[in-house]
């Protein structure tokens, strides 16, 4: 039997017990708005005044434009929650295009374990899970002093501090190309026949910064870095000596070739680069004059196996109003259960 009450005093209690249910929640909303993380991989880019005195004015406001592309680009892929502090500098030396020079921290030394455990743990699409978990549970390295890896990878790993001050890297440009040929800065469009993408080199150089290096040929160091854990010659098998041949990448423990990497050699080419094939890809060997190439899928599930978060896997920051919708649904919610009849 439906109880009778008075109609005013009813409504006056429903609306007293409103205000306290809405009263109650309002902490529960602000504590979500605060509480949602941010994704957001950001760069500091700084110029040596060798990069103005040595290109002139017209091709340095080209090359800032070209670098903001590829942050952006890169900013756009991957939702790594760091800034990375990055400059340019100009390389006068005969026949040189573009090299990096990450920036490691050598009392920061992990065992296989930790780097193992940070990949497995930061690996955000299908590929890079399967890639990680792919890493067998023994160390299979040759060098046994231990990983060492740039700053700015330890910054994605969740090493170091994302907002972690000092430079992660230089990325030295050549202003004296020769044989004929000179940078095209026009962003994304084809270069004449003899000229190489600024855009193509400034992708290649900057993933090294990221991570995409080997110590495996560096003679001076007795550490490994976590790329080299992914070099197969057979599925299953991890081959980190320099001199092998035939090595190549893989997301599935060396049941599949991925890319193949470039082949030890004498001509200073890094062995952590893929090997040229007919397909120029920016993070070949060697740039290919007369093209230019956007970042292959390949590319970018290699940066998802050195850590960086894909951004099809980052969780959306809900904004204001989402956050005051959903608040509402609750609200409502909890009305409609404590209405008094």
């Amino acid at each position: 039997m439906k109880r009778l009450t008075n109609t005013h005093s009813g409504d006056s209690l429903k609306i007293l017990r409103k205000s306290s249910i809405l009263w109650s929640v309002m902490p529960v909303a602000v504590a979500l708005l605060v509480s949602f993380p941010s994704y957001a991989l950001t760069f500091d880019t700084s110029y040596n005044p060798s990069m103005l005195t040595d290109f002139g004015t017209s091709n340095f406001a080209l090359i800032q434009s070209d670098v903001q592309y590829v942050t952006n680009l890169y900013s756009s892929l991957y939702t790594n929650n760091v800034t990375l502090n990055i400059s340019l500098t100009a390389d006068t030396s005969p026949g040189a295009l573009a090299a990096s020079l990450p920036t490691y921290d050598q009392s920061a030394i992990y065992s296989y374990s930790q780097i193992r455990s940070a990949l497995i743990a930061n690996a955000s699409t299908p590929a890079s899970v399967s890639a990680t978990n792919s890493l067998p549970s023994t160390d299979p390295s040759i060098l046994k002093g231990g990983y060492i890896m740039p700053s700015a990878e330890s910054k994605a790993l969740g090493l170091l501090a994302g907002n972690a001050t000092g430079t992660d890297g230089t990325i030295y440009v050549g202003t004296n190309i020769g044989g004929g040929s000179s940078w095209d800065f026009a962003g994304t469009s084809t270069p004449n026949a003899n000229d190489y993408s600024f855009i193509n080199a400034l992708e290649h150089e900057m993933a090294e910064l990221m991570g995409r290096t080997t110590q495996l040929t560096n003679n001076t160091w007795p550490w490994n870095g976590p790329m080299d854990l992914f070099r197969y010659t057979a599925p299953g098998v991890i081959n980190m000596d320099p001199n092998a041949t035939g090595v190549y990448f893989s997301t599935d423990g060396g049941a599949t070739v991925a890319k193949l990497y470039n082949p030890p050699n004498t001509n200073g080419a890094d062995i952590q680069d893929w090997f040229n094939s007919t397909t120029p890809d920016p993070y070949d060997a060697y740039a290919t004059p007369g093209s230019f190439a956007p970042l292959s899928l390949v590319d970018q599930q290699m940066m998802n196996t050195l850590g960086w978060t894909s951004s099809s896997a980052a969780v959306p920051e809900p904004d204001t109003y989402t956050l005051m919708f959903v608040g509402l649904g609750v609200l409502s919610f909890i009305v409609r259960r404590r209405k008094v009849f």
